[in-house]
C-alpha cells in the first residue's frame, strides 16, 4: 500500500501463490489493507488489474471495491501505456473508506 495522495491510498502488486488460493488469504489480505488504511485516515483505496485477473477483480468486487474504468496504467507518466497491453485490459477499482464500518467484521 503507497499514499497516492492526502485522500488515498493506492495498492499494488497483491499475489497469492497459485498453491495457496482459496484460503481467504487474499481477502484477509485486503481487509488488513483496508483496516490500515482506515487506521492512516485515508477516505478511499484505489487499485489496478487487468481483465485476466477473474478471481482477483470478483474478490475486490465482492469486498465493496466499484470498478471505476478501463486505460493506461495510474503510476505511468501521463498514461502512456494503452489501455490494452499484450492482449490485456487494464482495469480500475476504488473503495471508499466508511468511518462508520469496520472492514474485519
Amino acid at each position: 500500500m503507497q499514499k497516492r495522495d492526502e485522500e488515498t491510498a493506492e495498492l499494488n502488486r497483491l499475489v497469492v501463490r497459485p498453491e495457496a488460493r482459496g484460503l481467504g488469504l487474499g481477502r484477509r489480505l485486503v481487509l488488513g489493507l483496508i483496516g490500515e488504511a482506515a487506521n492512516q485516515r485515508f477516505k478511499q483505496i484505489y487499485l489496478e488489474t487487468t481483465d485476466a485477473q477473474k478471481d482477483a477483480r470478483r474478490l475486490y468486487e465482492k469486498i465493496g471495491f466499484t470498478k471505476v474504468g478501463e486505460g493506461g496504467l495510474f503510476h505511468l507518466k501521463n498514461n502512456y501505456i494503452p489501455s490494452c497491453v499484450h492482449g490485456l485490459f487494464v482495469c480500475k477499482y476504488a473503495y471508499i473508506i466508511s468511518s462508520q464500518i469496520n472492514p474485519l467484521q
